[in-house]
């Protein structure tokens, strides 16, 4: 363990990964580390209740993430295209249909209306102050709220306003995110791609500790030190302040404590039919009510299946109660949401948050009130290190394709600082 390599990269979930095959395709000797038992990171499959696969983590791709799909047919996997007709639905008891279709069409302007330029948005702000500047209904207001609860995984009032409206920025498609999945789902994908590598990852082996010296990076680990020219933190960015680092610059470090880890709690919801589109209904459900809840359906073979997300302060409120009482939580959104609902067959689920490993889910946010150039500050450090994460994707963040875009740009960075030669990226592979 004590051998000299060209590059350390810590962490095998997609950004690690795809940094790893790039920094090989220029002749690197890497090592990967990662400290989980299995890579993939936020991106986790695993056999469902009903035997097939579940995407227990990290799910949607559009036909825009060039790289996922360029994967996806290198290692033969299967896509299946996502239900997309009929309407969307709103969980507001008592309100009129009238209401409802006001709120959501409020909602969906709201989005349109924010800022593209982060410069137009005081650098204190949050998503909520945004909100109540807004002239919106009371439903309307509570649906948009809903929404960046579940999409930001965090309470409105707690996220930056320019970081949101950055991260919009770099989105990358005029196409929704939810057009498909893979049926053998992301963590296979992981799994595949890993397992190209010329080097393994170390898998269980989790970075105790970081030294930048003149000679390179020194990283300890429970099987020893590591010692290389250069670093890739390839780690969701809470995860990555919490390690303890000599020989970092102060800003970097206060780069990484404005960030905050999201709370998110997935269920999948599996009925006999998909029952919704009886009634005209997408299966889209956004719960006006319950703050940051939202249903999708995600059916992929016979009978019907929700997938249920909960973000923010509710996904905590959610990892409190039993699974028994969570079902009961969820089940009865969708059933006064769609007009009645019948018995749920199975469910699976999985709570991403206060993980030590991972934060939470999907991503990190940057906090109101944090540096706006907290995202700046970590993609131009010159030093020997660099930090990758689908929370400073340059296209996609937040999404397995942005964490993919991300370990490329970082591997970049440090292949020019070390003069290697020219990479092969994922697109071109």
């Amino acid at each position: 363990m004590s051998s000299r390599h060209d590059v350390v990269v810590i962490g095998a979930g997609f950004a690690g990964l795809a940094a790893a095959q790039l920094l090989e395709s220029a002749g690197c000797r890497v090592c990967l580390i990662e400290a989980l038992a299995r890579p993939g990171g936020r991106a986790e499959t695993v056999t469902g209740v009903d035997g097939r696969p579940w995407d227990a983590g990290a799910q949607f791709i559009n036909g825009d993430m060039r790289r996922v799909l360029t994967l996806a047919r290198r290692f033969g996997l299967g896509l299946v295209a996502a239900p997309l007709g009929g309407r969307p639905a709103l969980h507001a008891p008592g309100a009129g249909e009238a209401q409802k279709r006001l709120a959501l069409a409020e909602a969906e302007a709201f989005e349109a209306s924010v800022p593209s330029d982060p410069a137009r948005i005081p650098a204190d702000a949050s998503l909520a102050d945004l909100v109540v500047a807004e002239r919106l209904s009371p439903l309307g207001r509570a649906t948009v709220l809903s929404a960046i609860a579940e999409l930001t995984s965090a309470a409105p009032g707690e996220v930056s306003a320019a970081w949101a409206a950055s991260g919009d920025a770099r989105y990358g498609s005029d196409r929704g995110d939810v057009e498909f999945f893979l049926r053998e789902g992301f963590g296979r994908l992981a799994e595949a791609l890993a397992a190209s590598l010329r080097a393994p990852p170390l898998l269980g082996t989790p970075a105790l500790g970081l030294a930048v010296e003149r000679a390179g990076v020194a990283v300890a680990t429970p099987r020893g030190e590591i010692r290389a020219a250069a670093a890739l933190l390839a780690l969701p960015l809470p995860v990555a302040a919490r390690l303890p680092a000599q020989g970092l610059p102060p800003e970097v470090r206060m780069a990484l404590a404005g960030f905050r880890a999201g709370a998110v709690v997935k269920l999948a919801l599996r009925y006999a039919e998909p029952f919704w589109r009886y009634g005209g209904f997408s299966g889209t459900l956004r719960s006006a009510v319950h703050q940051g809840l939202w249903f999708g359906d995600t059916t992929a073979g016979e009978g019907g299946v929700l997938t249920a997300l909960a973000g923010g302060p509710l996904a905590r409120r959610l990892a409190a109660m039993t699974p028994a009482d969570r079902l009961a939580f969820v089940s009865a959104a969708v059933a006064e949401g769609f007009g009645g609902a019948p018995p749920v067959l199975s469910s699976d689920e999985r709570l991403w948050l206060d993980h030590r490993a991972l934060g939470g889910g999907y991503s990190a946010h940057l906090a109101a009130g944090a540096s706006p150039d907290a995202e700046a500050a970590l993609a131009g450090l010159d030093a020997p290190v660099a930090f990758a994460s689908t929370d400073l994707a340059p296209e996609f963040p937040g999404f397995v394709e942005g964490a993919l875009a991300s370990g490329e740009a970082a591997a970049s960075r440090l292949l020019a600082r070390l003069g290697a030669t020219r990479p092969t990226p994922l697109l071109a592979a």
